[in-house]
């Protein structure tokens, strides 16, 4: 039998005295120790169970779906007085049973003194306005974080990989027949030959200088090849000796004699000084060389122009400057560089280019010479994976000699530059003598010499060896999926397996955070669309390449005039063709898009193999229907994670947690009388909350003194709390809101007061249903305070 409720005329005196007693600011939660079962943050987020137990929302996207919850409890959500006086006029009509009806009171076991219970007085009209902290967030615009692994662009062989498959006992050729499936290591002699590296374009000046050896540098001047221009063709000839003629004042050669002594090569035009110092501009000016007498290394450029031109030991009007060293180790700088790099073998040419530019190109004497300064691997793993620096030397010769066959400049989509090959990743990175004179440099050495010759070949051609640090996600990239190559599938380079990459925990990008500004991020996407995003709101990745690269992304936002756009991106209008045609989004986001991450990897995405794509600080509700949501609650301290990185959107709110969402959102002042309820402790964390919640009216108990915390908030309930709170009607509608909603249930008024604000729109599993009695997710009550803070 259920026992009599508080007489009204208790309940009134009740409510004067609360309104009567003086109210103090403080903060909105508490952080103690709590009860078992209760939860220790602000939000009671216990870590436990299935992070996104809520599952997918309906098909038409509407944030309130509770998708497929776990079972919860039906505790009503504290009755109104017109609600009681009804059950009361009810209970002659009900039989006796062990549970409450729905909207009334349990049984109030073990109730303590009625004294210390204080009955709630009735809400504002206009309810409670929102914190000013909360309305201060309005439409955030929250950086958007990519979560991915792998550091380059994913093709053929991933050199940790590499690394991890030679520990584990893998030779050269099964470690290069993995990565490259169909390939063989065959031989090829080129590799006696010379080959030309470029190591800086496009430089204001440059400067050498005898740092050990026995020969001095000798200088010549060459011009072009016959027929050609030094625009056109990166080869040179007809080098001026040391004796010039006498029709030819400008062929110079010389010797520099002391070891200390630093040249620096400047541009000349033909520019000479009249009587007073001043510079004279020739008639005809032309792209020519001057070298400098220098003595010190941190001179800025070529200085003072009429100083340099003044001290010039030697002016040419041709557009190359070669020093032939001999054998001599020297040291090249380029621009005020202090420090520079080693040289030995070959000879070094500077090419003068229009604007004042200047190219640094090393000739190298062999190929074998070349891969000795080949700063592509770490040369400890000669220790303990030799087999992976074996592999390095077979895929760098392959990869040079192919570049020999075809030099840049003549290759499609390359500029000129007087050279085979770059000495940057676009290559390879060359880093001359100083590689094999470094600790271990030996090791790698010996892995050139022990594969001397050694090439990779497909269907007896030269195969395209491709390389990169590490891939992600456990596989390689196919080359056309790569943001990096072209559209034609190449039989050798396919996606493969690759668990090593990411087994190695050494690997510094094995996984990575970056980060784009919201601005970057929505221009980006909807380049070329009708309207540009002002902001986005939801970033879902749909589908992937065999590599598993983001292919079509799904984005949601909101244009400068309020106007929602759904949307899939592929590609940015304004890509290159190359990226236009792949249509593989994270192809384009690691190109164009610029973002914030790991210092290795500059300001882009180290690779394009991205796992997540959301906003912070949360990473378990990346593409989620709500993340907009729970993103601005995070901001606005509506609601704290479960921890640092999680949210668990999913997890079904209890009545102790809805109180703290609902106190945080509003102005609701704070409680004049603490420990209005038996099974709220006074160091429960939602203790303040609930004491406040239902001193102000928004939240009564279910029965007696009791609140029942943990017990779950189900959807018409969350209905009645943001109504009171926000001062809309619950007054019984005049038709059914919803259909599995009749205009007679309990909540019926504040459900139909809340879809009319769009607070909520309805549920999933058929039309205009609101689903009442599902419990609320913390994803939706995240969306629910949101629209009603900005609405």
């Amino acid at each position: 039998m259920r026992r009599s409720k508080p007489s009204m005329v208790l309940l009134t005196l009740l409510a004067v005295l609360v309104a009567a007693m003086g109210q103090l600011p403080v903060a909105a939660t508490e952080s103690t120790a709590e009860p078992e079962g209760e939860p220790s943050d602000p939000d009671g987020d216990a870590p436990s169970g299935d992070p996104d137990a809520s599952g997918d929302p309906d098909a038409t996207g509407d944030p309130d779906a509770t998708g497929d919850p776990e079972e919860g409890g039906d505790a009503s959500d504290g009755d109104t007085a017109e609600d009681e006086a009804a059950d009361a006029a009810r209970e002659d009509d009900e039989a006796a049973d062990d549970a409450p009806a729905d909207g009334e009171p349990a049984d109030d076991e073990g109730e303590t003194d009625a004294a210390t219970f204080r009955t709630a007085a009735e809400p504002p009209a206009e309810g409670f306005p929102i914190r000013p902290s909360v309305a201060q967030v309005g439409n955030p615009t929250p950086e958007v974080v990519f979560t991915g692994s792998g550091w380059g662009h994913g093709v053929g062989m991933s050199q940790y990989g590499a690394y991890n498959m030679a520990k584990r006992g893998f030779s050269a050729a099964q470690i290069l027949q993995h990565y490259y499936p169909g390939t063989a290591v065959g031989t090829d002699d080129r590799s006696s030959e010379r080959i030309r590296v470029n190591l800086a374009a496009q430089v204001a000046s440059a400067s050498l200088e005898v740092v050990s050896g026995q020969q001095p540098i000798e200088w010549r001047h060459c011009r072009p090849r016959a027929g050609t221009t030094e625009t056109t063709d990166h080869r040179v000839s007809d080098c001026a000796l040391a004796n010039p003629p006498a029709d030819d004042p400008d062929s110079m050669a010389f010797h520099v004699q002391q070891p200390a002594t630093m040249l620096r090569v400047c541009p000349w035009n033909g520019e000479t000084l009249d009587a007073e110092g001043k510079v004279v501009t020739p008639e005809q000016p032309f792209l020519g060389l001057m070298l400098v007498p220098e003595t010190t290394s941190q001179q800025a450029n070529c200085g003072d122009f009429a100083t340099s031109l003044d001290a010039a030991v030697a002016k040419t009007n041709r557009p190359v400057l070669r020093a032939y060293h001999h054998g001599t180790r020297v040291r090249s700088r380029v621009n005020a560089s202090a420090t520079g790099r080693l040289y030995e073998h070959g000879w070094q040419d500077f090419h003068r280019k229009p604007l004042g530019a200047i190219d640094v190109v090393q000739d190298v004497n062999t190929v074998e010479r070349y891969l000795e300064g080949l700063a592509e691997s770490l040369r400890s793993w000669g220790t303990n994976g030799p087999a992976a620096l074996r592999a390095q030397a077979i895929t760098g010769r392959t990869f040079a000699l192919r570049a020999k066959a075809a030099p840049r400049g003549l290759r499609a989509g390359t500029r000129a530059c007087s050279c085979d090959l770059l000495n940057t990743p676009a290559d390879q990175v060359y880093a001359g003598r100083e590689f094999a004179l470094a600790p271990y440099g030996d090791l790698w050495v010996k892995a050139v010499t022990d594969t001397n010759t050694q090439v990779l070949r497909h269907d007896g051609q030269l195969a395209q060896t491709y390389y990169s640090s590490s891939h992600g996600g456990g596989r390689s990239e196919a080359n056309e999926d790569s943001w990096a190559y072209g559209n034609t599938p190449v039989p050798y380079l396919r996606s493969v397996p690759d668990p090593y990459s990411i087994e190695e925990t050494s690997n510094p990008l094995r996984t990575w955070t970056s980060r784009a500004t919201h601005a970057n991020f929505a221009a980006h996407v909807s380049s070329g669309r009708p309207a540009p995003l002002a902001r986005v709101e939801r970033v879902e990745i749909l589908n992937r390449t065999q590599g598993g690269t983001p292919r079509e992304v799904r984005i949601t936002g909101v244009t400068a005039n309020g106007a929602t756009d759904t949307f899939v991106f592929t590609h940015r209008t304004n890509d290159s063709a190359t990226l236009r045609e792949k249509q593989v989004a994270g192809a384009s986001f690691r190109v164009n898009l610029p973002a914030s991450g790991p210092s290795a990897a500059g300001v882009r995405l180290p690779s394009s193999q991205v796992q997540r794509i959301g906003f912070g600080p949360f990473t378990d509700d990346d593409g989620n229907t709500h993340e907009y949501a729970i993103t601005w609650a995070a901001l606005a301290g509506v609601a704290s994670g479960t921890s640092a990185t999680t949210f668990e959107p999913g997890r079904n709110v209890t009545r102790a947690q809805m109180a703290s969402f609902i106190f945080n959102t509003f102005q609701i002042p704070e409680p004049t009388v603490r420990g209005q309820f038996s099974d709220v402790p006074a160091d429960n964390v939602h203790a303040l909350a609930i004491d406040a919640l239902a001193e102000s009216g928004v939240a009564s108990g279910v029965g007696g003194t009791r609140f029942a915390p943990s017990d779950p908030v189900t959807r018409d309930q969350m209905a009645t709390f943001i109504a009171r709170a926000a001062g809309l009607s619950t007054d019984a509608p005049a038709e059914a809101p919803f259909a599995d909603v009749p205009a007679g249930a309990t909540h019926a008024g504040a459900i139909a007061s809340v879809a009319e604000a769009g607070i909520t729109a309805g549920c999933a599993g058929g039309e205009n249903r609101y689903c009442p009695r599902d419990p609320v997710s913390r994803q939706q009550m995240a969306s629910f305070l949101r629209r009603t803070a900005t609405s």
